[in-house]
C-alpha cells in the first residue's frame, strides 16, 4: 500500500466537469509539495509539468491504465479522422486498434459534430468519466492525487479555452481549416 494523504486530499476542494478549476495544476503543484514525499512528488510534477517528458520512467498502475486508455482514445480518433479524410488509417495509428466499442462510439459522436470544441467536449467528458473510474476506490492515496490532477488538467484547459485569448485563437483555428467533404472539421 502507498502513501496514504489524509490532510492534504480533504483540504482540496471537489472539482466538477465543465467548472471554473479552482487553482491551476501550477498551484496544485505548489501544495503538494509540503504533503508528498520525494518520490510521488517527482511523479506528481513530471505528469502536470507540461514541459516534463511525462511520467513514463515511474512505476505507477493507475498512470499505466491511463496512459493506455489515452494511447487507444488517440488510435481511434487518427483512424476515424484518417477514414474521414479518404486515407489510408493505417499510417496514423501507433500500434494496434483496441477494438472496444465505447472507444469507437465516443469517437464517432465528436468527428459527427461541425463544431471543434463540442468535439473536444466529447472527448474530454469521456476523459473525464474514465477518471472518475479510475479514482472510484482511491480515496487518500497517492493515486487519489494523480486522478485529481488529470481532471484539474482538463478545466485548466477548458478555462484558457473560455479566456479571450483562447477564443482568439479557435477562431483563427477553425478559419485556417477547411472543412472536409463531411462537413465536419474534426
Amino acid at each position: 500500500m502507498g502513501q496514504i494523504y489524509y490532510y492534504f486530499v480533504a483540504s482540496l476542494p471537489t472539482l466538477f466537469w465543465d467548472a471554473t478549476p479552482p487553482f491551476l495544476a501550477e498551484e496544485f503543484l505548489e501544495k503538494s509539495r509540503s504533503y508528498l514525499n520525494e518520490t510521488d512528488e517527482r511523479l506528481l510534477e513530471d505528469l502536470l509539468d507540461p514541459g516534463a517528458d511525462g511520467p513514463g520512467h515511474f512505476k505507477n498502475s493507475l498512470l499505466e491504465t491511463w496512459q493506455k486508455f489515452s494511447h487507444d482514445l488517440r488510435n481511434e480518433l487518427a483512424y476515424a479522422r484518417a477514414v474521414k479524410a479518404g486515407k489510408d488509417p493505417t499510417r496514423f495509428l501507433r500500434g494496434p486498434l483496441a477494438g472496444e466499442f465505447s472507444l469507437t462510439e465516443i469517437v464517432r459522436q465528436a468527428t459527427g459534430t461541425d463544431d471543434p470544441l463540442s468535439a473536444e467536449k466529447v472527448l474530454d467528458f469521456y476523459r473525464w468519466q474514465y477518471l472518475e473510474d479510475l479514482g472510484r476506490f482511491h480515496y487518500f492515496d497517492f493515486e487519489s492525487l494523480l486522478v485529481y490532477g488529470l481532471k484539474l488538467q482538463i478545466l485548466e484547459r477548458y478555462q484558457h479555452i473560455r479566456s479571450t485569448q483562447g477564443q482568439e485563437r479557435l477562431t483563427q483555428w477553425t478559419h485556417s481549416h477547411p472543412r472536409g467533404e463531411s462537413g465536419s472539421i474534426v
